[in-house]
């Protein structure tokens, strides 16, 4: 879903949505940089909500922001190494590269493998703390 509005937005966007986008990357960098590790969790999932949520579909919304929540909880433990959030910082500006280059089959192909790295380092967190049989 998140690949899906990431193409669109390069498809559809304003100024003021790039200008929103580059805040939270600028955001996300200071975070990083003060390594305050519950704020990046925050940011990481406010600029996932912004790219669903640039769309003003309600339904994509309503599925968005529950998600978020539950998500978050688990993000604080997944990003616990300071590089992994420098490498998430990589991924989520590639993305807002090709929003701003209006590429939308790379902002969606790069959202997309964003949310696979994320989900394979889920799938290790789980079975590392006995969630998942191996």
């Amino acid at each position: 879903m998140e690949g899906y509005c990431a193409g669109a937005l390069a498809a559809t966007r304003k100024p003021d949505q790039l200008d929103r986008l580059d805040q939270e990357l600028a955001r996300q960098q200071a975070i990083i940089a003060s390594g305050d590790q519950l704020a990046w969790v925050r940011a990481n999932m406010d600029f996932h909500i912004y790219l669903v949520g640039s769309l003003n579909n309600a339904l994509f919304n309503e599925w968005m922001v529950p998600l978020a929540s539950h998500t978050m909880r688990i993000g604080f433990r997944m990003n616990a190494r300071r590089a992994r959030m420098e490498e998430s910082l990589q991924e989520h500006s590639a993305v807002v590269e090709a929003i701003r280059r209006r590429d939308p089959d790379r902002a969606r192909a790069l959202a997309s493998k964003h949310l696979y790295v994320t989900t394979v380092l889920m799938k290790q967190l789980f079975n590392d703390i006995g969630l998942m049989e191996k």
